[in-house]
This record gives C-alpha cells, sequence and structure tokens, in this order.
C-alpha cells in the first residue's frame, strides 16, 4: 500500500493499524513487561488474567483504528471493573492505560517511518483519531471503576448490616451462615467489648452522632446499627481505654439517654449484653442526657428490667390511692417523695430542696401513707415508696394515672385495712414517722 492511492490521513492510520493485527500477541507481552516492572500494583495480579486483558484492549484498540468506527469502551469498562474487585488502584489502570497508548502509537510510528515521510505526515495528521481513542476509554474507565467502587462498598455495607443485625439479635446461625467475623465488622477477633443501647431523639436520627469515627480518633475500635428508636453499637476495650474510658468518651457526644454494659469476652453474648445496656439507659430519667450502667442505680435497673406491664402494675400497687387523686394534687406528693428519698429520709433537707417548710414536707408524707397504706416508720413501706418513686420517675409521670392499669391492678383487698393503720390517732401522732430518720 502506497499513501497516494490512500489519500486520507485517515485512511493511513487504518491501513498502519491493520497491519499490527498480526503483531499483537508481541505488544502485549511487551506491555505486561513493563506493568509488571513499572508499578507494584499489578505484581499482585495473576499474569495470565493481566495478559487476556492487556491482550483484549489493544485489539480493540487497533479494530477500532482499523475500522474508523468511534472507539469502543466495552473493553476498558471491564478491565476497569475487574482491577477495582482486585483492589488495583484507579492511577495504576490508567497508567496502564497510557503504556499502552504509547506502545501502539510506537508501532504505528515504526511501520509509518519505514514507508516514508508521506505515511509519517499522514499519521500525524490522523493522530485526533488515536487523541480520541485514549480520551474515550480513559474516561470510561474513570466512570466504570467509581462504579464498581461503589457497588462493592454497597454490597459490603450490606453484608455487615447482615451481620451486625444476626450478631445485635443473638441469631448466631445465621451469623455463621454468613461467614460472620469480627474483622468483617471492624473489630478484633479477640479481646473485650461492650455494648451500647441509645434512644434516638427521633426515628432514624443518632442519639450518639459520628461515635464510630470520634471513638477511632481515640484509638477505640467500635460498629454501630442505627434502627427507628434505638442506636445499638458493639465497642472493644482494652487496658487503656476500658469501660470507664468508653462511658467519659460516650458522653461527649451523647444527645439523650445512653446505657452500657458490663464488659464482656465472648462477642456470642453481644444480645445478651445489648439488653443490660437497655435496661442502663432506661434506668436515666426520660428527657435527660447522660451514659449510664446498671450499677449505677440497682433499684431503677430491677424495675426496668420487668415488662413495662408489670412495672406499670408494680407500681400502680405500691402507690395505692395515691393514683386516684387529682393529678396536681398527685404530682405535688410525688416530687416530695422522690426529694424526701434523694435526700436520704431526711426532711429539712428535702424541704431545702423543695424551698418549703419540713413540716410542710411531713404533712405531704402523712398524706401519701394515708393513700398508699404504707408506713414510713417501716423498712418495708419505705422500700416500697422509694420503688414506686423511682418507678413514677423512670416510667412516665402519668403512670399512676393509666385506667388499664388501674382497671387491671384493681384495688388490693388489705389496702383500705392498711390505710386505717396508717392514719393518725390524733393530735399527737408522732413526727418521727415521716421525718428525719
Amino acid at each position: 500500500m502506497r499513501a497516494a492511492t490512500t489519500g486520507r490521513a485517515g485512511d493511513i492510520v487504518a491501513q498502519l493499524a491493520a497491519e499490527l493485527t498480526g503483531e499483537l500477541d508481541d505488544l502485549t507481552e511487551q506491555l505486561v513487561v513493563m506493568l509488571q516492572q513499572e508499578d507494584d500494583a499489578y505484581l499482585s495480579v495473576d499474569v495470565d488474567d493481566l495478559r487476556r486483558t492487556v491482550r483484549a484492549n489493544l485489539a480493540s484498540f487497533v479494530d477500532d483504528l482499523a475500522s474508523q468506527r468511534s472507539p469502543s469502551t466495552s473493553s476498558s469498562r471491564d478491565t476497569a471493573r475487574r482491577r477495582a474487585g482486585q483492589g488495583v488502584p484507579l492511577a495504576s489502570v490508567l497508567h496502564a492505560y497510557r503504556l499502552g497508548f504509547q506502545i501502539i502509537w510506537g508501532a504505528l510510528a515504526d511501520r509509518a517511518l519505514r514507508r516514508g515521510a508521506e505515511w509519517l505526515d499522514g499519521l500525524v495528521r490522523g493522530s485526533a483519531t488515536v487523541w480520541a481513542w485514549v480520551d474515550t476509554s480513559s474516561e470510561a474507565v474513570n466512570a466504570e471503576y467509581r462504579d464498581a467502587l461503589i457497588e462493592s462498598a454497597r454490597q459490603d455495607e450490606r453484608q455487615r448490616t447482615l451481620l451486625l443485625d444476626a450478631l445485635f439479635e443473638g441469631r448466631l446461625g445465621e451469623w455463621k451462615m454468613l461467614g460472620g467475623s469480627l474483622p468483617a465488622i471492624g473489630l478484633p477477633e479477640r479481646g473485650r467489648y461492650l455494648a451500647v443501647s441509645a434512644e434516638t431523639p427521633g426515628a432514624g436520627v443518632e442519639n450518639l452522632p459520628g461515635a464510630g469515627q470520634f471513638l477511632r480518633r481515640w484509638d477505640v475500635q467500635s460498629a454501630w446499627r442505627l434502627r427507628a428508636d434505638e442506636q445499638l453499637g458493639l465497642v472493644a476495650v482494652s487496658r487503656d481505654r476500658n469501660a470507664r474510658a468508653v462511658r467519659d468518651l460516650l458522653v461527649q457526644v451523647a444527645t439523650g439517654r445512653v446505657g452500657i454494659s458490663p464488659e464482656y469476652d465472648d462477642a456470642a453474648e453481644t444480645s445478651r449484653a445489648l439488653g443490660i445496656a437497655a435496661v442502663a439507659r432506661r434506668c436515666l430519667p426520660p428527657g435527660s442526657t447522660g451514659v449510664a450502667t446498671v450499677d449505677d442505680n440497682p433499684v431503677a435497673a430491677a424495675i426496668v428490667a420487668c415488662a413495662p406491664d408489670i412495672s406499670s402494675r408494680v407500681v400502680h400497687r405500691l402507690l395505692g390511692g395515691v393514683t386516684e387523686i387529682a393529678k396536681d394534687e398527685q404530682d405535688l406528693l410525688l416530687t416530695t417523695l422522690r426529694a424526701w428519698v434523694d435526700c436520704g429520709g431526711n426532711a429539712s433537707d428535702a424541704a431545702r430542696q423543695l424551698y418549703c417548710h419540713r413540716n410542710t414536707v411531713r404533712n405531704r408524707l402523712r398524706r401519701i401513707e394515708e393513700l398508699s397504706g404504707q408506713s414510713l416508720s417501716n423498712p418495708g413501706g419505705v422500700a416500697g415508696l422509694s420503688i414506686a418513686a423511682q418507678g413514677v420517675r423512670l416510667l412516665g409521670p402519668d403512670l399512676a394515672n393509666s385506667p388499664t392499669i388501674a382497671a387491671r391492678a384493681g384495688p388490693s383487698r388489705d389496702s383500705r385495712a392498711q390505710r386505717e393503720r396508717a392514719k393518725p390517732a390524733g393530735p399527737g401522732y408522732p413526727a418521727r414517722r415521716v421525718g428525719d430518720l
């Protein structure tokens, strides 16, 4: 073939490219050697795999040039997706395409140079076709590589979510079936852990925003799962970052009630530990912000550990007639009772806290004794009303007025007799019954 017979630069490029078809094997080996020598990322790619993809891309390049058709991107996209899955960096993939272009361009230039100045001139004038293929392939590689990474991240996140749900919900058979491992969710395989239960301020809103990233800054590894009404966490603790240290860190980001479990060794116990953390969380008053453990308030933990209807029934029983009076008076009496309990049974301290006289506190406590049938001079009565005060604080201020609970609990058979026994005999009613104990 002669340049004079082709006339157009595009024809010269096409003819030169067509003659390269028989040299693809040699060009492939040349590029494979260059990639392995110049880029360590390709040393981890199986050489047969590398050879196949290199040849496919060179063949696509040569065929497009020889046929004068628009650059195709099928091979480029397949290669980009494959390399993304193999962990080859995008920069390395793009570098491979640049090297491939250099090899093809060099082979075309050698042939044109042997043919003469007119062929070399035609190749130079037709170089726009070659550059178009390079640009199109690079854009395709960029786009496909990015999409592959996004898809892989989504798949990894779906897998991680499945593993977290199985572990957090105690479905250990499913955990094993999914090939579950702690490193797969970003935690050390061995060590000690603690579970975290945080209420959400709104559906799907984190109580501990960015907790995982925040803890990583303190060299604490953790895994988190956000649900509609609860944010769950599994935290790896160490000698330097024990449960107390993790608690202090979580306090810094908490926006509501948070509970943590005691430390434990076996991650298979995470579901049970989350249950303990949830109890600790509910030991904090509704609407408050803080991080609690069940050891902080054992009485509160005992109350909330029961099923809500059982806890409500017990509290309703203990309060007796207090649940039947007007809401304003009920709130006043229960506030006084809680203050008295918090002050260790000291009416003077409770009065200062409530900004009233201590005799006012005593009178209100007598009223509670009369209505509830409980005696605050009796350790059992003190214990019962202390539990009731905690229950109202934890289970909600409208608990005592719940008609469902009232109907379900019903009046105690001996509550009337107890109330009669609790009534003062006369003006000489001993103040020590509800005074400073």
